[in-house]
């Protein structure tokens, strides 16, 4: 018996495709076990780094407090009593206050990309791990297949927490960048 999952994707455009998820063979269940692990690794190894999203927080938090001193002494002086030269140079400044806040910006949405594609083969990956636990146990496969099945979709779900920790973060940073 095959066991198969159908998942319906939709695009910005609202096209839709649909994936056909299949269990893996048990037959070459072993293959399909050292391939997620690798994957599942190198996944870890990018999501778990958590320096890039602090790096871009940091990035942002030292732009607003000199956004913030920026303000101040725009404030201070009045724009009548400013030389053009001093007017040209404020411009300059908050051209490149915006331009940090574009970039940072940027950066983060790149990175909320990347996640969101990592979402998508994670979850498409544990489907059919759980697909594939689904047939073995109707083929009743040894305990041991069983148990290694269960325990790969386990890590599959800690992996996945690790990623929603990170793009929570990514939201929580455009949000504020959104609010500058």
């Amino acid at each position: 018996m095959l066991i198969c999952l159908g998942i319906l994707e939709g695009s910005m455009a609202q096209d839709s495709t649909i994936k056909v998820v299949e269990a893996f063979s048990l037959t070459e269940i072993s293959v399909a076990f050292e391939q997620s692990e690798k994957e599942l690794r190198l996944i870890e190894e990018e999501i778990g780094n958590p320096n890039d999203i602090k790096e871009l927080f940091d990035e942002f938090h030292e732009v607003l407090l000199n956004s913030q001193i920026l303000r101040e002494d725009t404030l201070k002086e009045s724009i009548k009593k400013m030389s053009l030269s001093t007017i040209r140079d404020k411009k300059t400044e908050w051209k490149e206050y915006e331009d940090k806040i574009k970039s940072i910006e940027e950066k983060t949405s790149k990175l909320n990309l990347s996640l969101e594609k990592q979402r998508e083969h994670l979850e498409l990956d544990k489907n059919r791990w759980e697909l594939t636990r689904e047939e073995s146990k109707n083929r009743e496969s040894t305990e041991v297949v069983h148990d290694r099945i269960v325990s790969i979709i386990g890590h599959f779900n800690e992996i996945d927490e690790l990623r929603k920790d990170k793009q929570v973060k990514c939201y929580i940073l455009l949000d504020s960048l959104t609010e500058e």
